[in-house]
């Protein structure tokens, strides 16, 4: 205590310590109730006193992101599969800048946030990947104000950036902290953040894109790149067996990468290309398919609504025995037209499927064998059967004609169900037999040929690289009149000794040819020098064509006997003996020449006839001579061929041998 300078004084003071004890009253902390301090019953009082409370955008990292003034914004972009991030901070109740410099110190209470869809679809959680769930739209509660505040974006394979979302403080949702420092009051903004998902461009494998998301979205400094999430596969499926005439049936199909079906968006295609390549990889393939073996589909299409397609391809029904071929058809390329996926991908571990073709055994007419294909492709019950399109057939062509010494040509071929050449592979061969028959089919035959009128080739062979061959039969020549004989060549067999085909067969429509034999006229005594072939109109005759007439007797008779034996016969041009097939008259002319009339039996000029007999080459006969009582030793007579029947039987029939010696001298006396 101090006294006063003037005036009256205390005399003595004591000072009373005892405290007095202030209440200082505030707001009632809450945004609806607020109580003025100076009035505690007047009701609520404007919000002068009342933090702010908003929503900021954050980065990837959890960073606010400030515009170029340092000030806080509200809107942010995340790639799919990354995290949104967010912040609820307070500010002073006046603040009109909203930054980090202006942030209240002491951040406490906690709100509640909700998100809405703009464009973007929210889920719970993520069931597919197909573009219908694009972030976690959960309700997020009690968040701590100035905590980062995070929500998934989905990744799913649908080009669709661009795709928006917002999120909000649920107004009248602070909740203050149960004890430490308090807000007098509390107005929450409702000023959404907005939220834009980024995709990648389209790519598929023809048109190859530069992906924007990285490959950790939770790293946007990671290189970017499609990942499995962002992708389609493109895969075959359906490995095949078919008989040769029947079809093989595969399929593609769009998967995502868990192997789940992918619908293709209305409007929209993908385009897959396909190569073969003929492959022995299965253990009962026994050769890789070629291209001529099968009718392959080198595009197919899935179209919008669906998610696969089927395609065949044709297994060709051809006459090579190949057993079970093989080709592997790969997805080359997939691309869509539209652009609806981010990225269309081959699917490595299923982007080629296998085709078998099967193929009945080999067979030909001198191996039967057992089909296995169905006679109908089509009809896999149906039975067995080596039908045209399994089968080679040989066939025979070009009937001939020729003179006797010449030689028929004919030829046999191979040849498809069309009569198209057929060329037989290196290394194999087509043997062929043939028989042959003396016929008489032509208007013009006279004969059927015997086996002893020609040289019959009875075995022929096409070889590897060829499809025919041509092969000669020789027109024996010899004297007989024939006329035009005939024969008929088949083919009696056909083998292959390789089996390189299913089914060697035989052109019933064209498995036999003729060959005609021409010959000379039957005429008597004609020159036998000619170097032509057989002339059938007006003849040419050599020693071949040419028999002869000749007569052979004793040289020396006692006069008054009988001769011995004349005899007059036919010989070749070696002086083989010639058998007739009808009587036949030679006449023998008796001429004297130092005999006479008397001396014989003969007068000067008589004519014998001396017949030889069917089946007979030969005939004899004798001269009686007169005995009288003349000495007249050494008297001579001549007998002579001075005629010969036409019978029509020979070419040429020549009087005397082949020197031109036609008549017999004897002597008696």
């Amino acid at each position: 205590y101090t006294p006063p300078s003037t005036g009256a004084l205390y005399e003595d003071v004591t000072i009373d310590t005892s405290v007095v004890t202030t209440t200082i009253t505030d707001n009632g902390g809450t945004e609806s109730t607020p109580l003025d301090p100076n009035n505690p019953s007047d009701g609520p009082e404007g919000n002068v006193e009342s933090v702010q409370i908003k929503l900021i955008a954050l980065d990837a990292n959890g960073d606010p992101m400030l515009d170029s003034n340092n000030h806080y914004t509200f809107a942010n972009t995340v790639p799919e599969g990354g995290d949104a991030n967010y912040m609820a901070i307070a500010f002073a109740p006046t603040e009109t800048v909203f930054s980090p410099d202006t942030k209240l110190a002491n951040q406490v209470g906690t709100v509640n946030i909700t998100f809405a869809n703009e464009g973007a679809t929210g889920a719970n959680t993520q069931s597919a990947q197909d573009g219908t769930e694009d972030f976690n739209n959960t309700a997020q509660t009690s968040v701590t104000l100035g905590t980062v505040i995070s929500t998934a974006v989905y990744d799913d394979y649908v080009r669709d950036g661009g795709e928006q979302f917002t999120v909000i403080i649920t107004d009248k949702s602070y909740t203050p902290p149960s004890t430490g420092a308090l807000y007098e009051d509390v107005t929450i903004d409702t000023t959404v953040v907005t939220t834009t998902i980024t995709d990648n461009p389209a790519q598929d494998t023809e048109n190859p894109g530069t992906p924007t998301e990285p490959t950790d979205p939770e790293d946007p400094t990671d290189t970017p790149s499609y990942g499995t999430d962002d992708s389609v596969y493109v895969r075959i499926l359906d490995n095949d067996v078919a008989s040769e005439g029947d079809v093989l049936t595969h399929k593609v199909q769009l998967v995502d990468a868990s192997g789940n079906a992918v619908t293709v968006p209305t409007g929209e295609t993908i385009t897959i290309t396909l190569t073969y390549a003929g492959t022995n990889t299965l253990t009962d393939t026994d050769s890789a398919a070629e291209a001529g073996d099968y009718t392959a589909i080198k595009t197919v299409t899935i179209l919008g609504g669906t998610s696969e397609t089927s395609f065949t391809n044709t297994a060709v029904d051809d006459y090579y025995s190949e057993g079970i071929e093989e080709y592997t058809v790969t997805v080359a390329t997939a691309a869509q037209a539209n652009a609806s996926f981010e990225n269309v991908a081959i699917d490595t571990n299923q982007n080629s499927v296998t085709g078998q073709i099967t193929d009945n055994p080999a067979q030909d007419t001198g191996k039967p064998g057992t089909p296995t294909e169905p006679t109908d492709p089509d009809n896999p019950s149906d039975i067995p059967s080596y039908d045209t399109d399994d089968s080679v057939y040989v066939r025979i062509l070009d009937s001939d004609v020729t003179s006797e010494g010449d030689k028929l040509t004919h030829k046999v071929q191979l040849v498809d169900a069309s009569g198209n050449a057929v060329t037989v592979p290196t290394g194999e061969t087509i043997t062929i037999t043939l028989t042959y028959a003396g016929t008489k089919t032509l208007i013009d035959t006279d004969s059927a040929a015997e086996a002893g009128d020609y040289i019959a080739t009875t075995t022929v062979t096409i070889l590897g690289g060829t499809s025919e061959t041509s092969f000669t039969n020789t027109a024996v020549d010899d004297y007989f009149a024939e006329g035009i004989e005939e024969y008929t060549v088949t083919v009696a067999t056909a083998a292959q000794a390789n089996a390189s085909f299913e089914n060697v067969a035989i052109d019933v429509n064209q498995n036999s040819v003729t060959g005609q034999i021409t010959d000379n006229l039957a005429k008597i005594n004609q020159p036998d020098d000619s170097t032509s072939s057989d002339d059938p109109t007006n003849g040419s005759y050599d020693q071949d064509d040419t028999i002869y007439a000749v007569i052979e007797g004793p040289t020396q008779v006692k006069e008054g006997d009988s001769t011995t034996v004349y005899t007059v016969k036919l010989v070749d041009k070696d002086g083989n003996p010639v058998t007739v097939t009808t009587d036949t008259d030679i006449t023998v002319t008796y001429k004297n020449v130092t005999t006479e009339d008397d001396d014989t039996q003969y007068s000067d000029g008589e004519t014998i006839t001396v017949t030889i007999p069917n089946n007979e080459s030969s005939k004899t006969f004798t001269v009686e001579t007169v005995d009288d009582p003349y000495k007249d030793n050494g008297e001579k007579f001549d007998l002579t061929i001075t005629d010969i029947e036409a019978t029509g039987e020979f070419e040429n029939i020549a009087i005397g041998d082949i020197n031109g010696n036609y008549s017999y001298h004897t002597n008696f006396g």
